[in-house]
């Protein structure tokens, strides 16, 4: 199986973007990379500023929600805050997937698309 991953960015509201994609077993981010069933996809987006909401969901290619869930916390990296989720690959099939960030500070939003494709 594998995987194409790319960064879609919409919005510009709240200070956030993607950091860092990582493989397990120490395998380095590519274009496209080979995947067991196993796999989970790591992401990590920086926090520059205060967050009141925040929310991660895994999208199919139509942006419709899917039951798998994802949980986001918030971490802190060398004195940075950064938000970080884990997507497991095993309950998907072949497709394009979204990965969805949605962030807000006071009135303002932010959505951040992570696009994974499993072949």
């Amino acid at each position: 199986m594998k995987a194409h991953v790319a960064s879609i960015s919409a919005g510009s509201g709240v200070k956030s973007a993607v950091t860092s994609i990582r493989f397990p077993r120490g395998r380095t981010p590519t274009a496209v990379l080979s995947c067991r069933h196993n796999d989970v996809v790591h992401l990590e987006w920086p926090v520059l500023g205060p967050l009141d909401t925040r929310e991660v969901r895994l999208l199919d290619r139509h942006g419709k929600p899917l039951p798998v869930p994802l949980q986001l916390e918030e971490k802190d990296a060398d004195g940075s805050p950064r938000l970080v989720t884990d997507v497991p690959l095993a309950p998907l099939g072949r497709g394009d997937y979204l990965v969805e960030l949605r962030v807000g500070s006071k009135t303002i939003t932010d959505r951040k698309l992570i696009a994974v494709r499993v072949n």
